[in-house]
């Protein structure tokens, strides 16, 4: 994440189980953060993750394709043609 004072900051408030607050002061405390940045860290780190995963399906989407396509390409490439 950029330093703290290069990035725009925007309050916002959320309500969160107590479990999830507490695991968030945990963290906070283990990383010497404030709760805000580990918690935008987190969100963050789980965008990219998303990207990530949607970046691993389409190329996998295109790598059936692509093997379609190659395999049509070799069926035309075996095809014998007359002699004239």
């Amino acid at each position: 994440m950029p330093a703290r004072s290069a990035v725009q900051r925007r309050r916002i408030t959320i309500s969160v189980p107590e479990p999830v607050a507490t695991a968030a002061r945990e963290l906070s405390a283990i990383r010497h953060l404030p709760v805000s940045q580990v918690i935008g860290d987190i969100v963050l780190a789980e965008r990219r993750r998303l990207l990530e995963q949607e970046m691993i399906e389409g190329y996998k989407a295109l790598a059936e394709e692509n093997r379609a396509l190659a395999e049509q390409a070799m069926v035309v490439d075996n095809e014998t043609w007359p002699v004239s």
